[in-house]
């Protein structure tokens, strides 16, 4: 039955996502492996950012009608 995981001693595992947004820094390592983790998903964020604001759609700018000399 321990096998299969259908006995109540085996431990609960966690889910991933709470490991990604809950990390265990009870040591060095753990703490450089969740800064670094942290740090590639900012980047990207930020590069998925900057891709989209450089495929937005711009408005068109409006002529500037200039007046004839007086």
């Amino acid at each position: 039955m321990e096998t299969l995981g259908l006995s109540s001693s085996t431990p609960k595992t966690e889910p991933i996502w709470t490991t990604w947004l809950w990390p265990d820094v009870s040591d060095e390592m753990a703490a450089r492996t969740a800064a670094n983790n942290a740090m590639y998903g900012s980047f990207f964020v930020a590069a998925i950012t900057a891709g989209a604001a450089l495929l937005r759609k711009s408005p068109p700018s409006l002529p500037v009608e200039v007046s004839p000399p007086a």
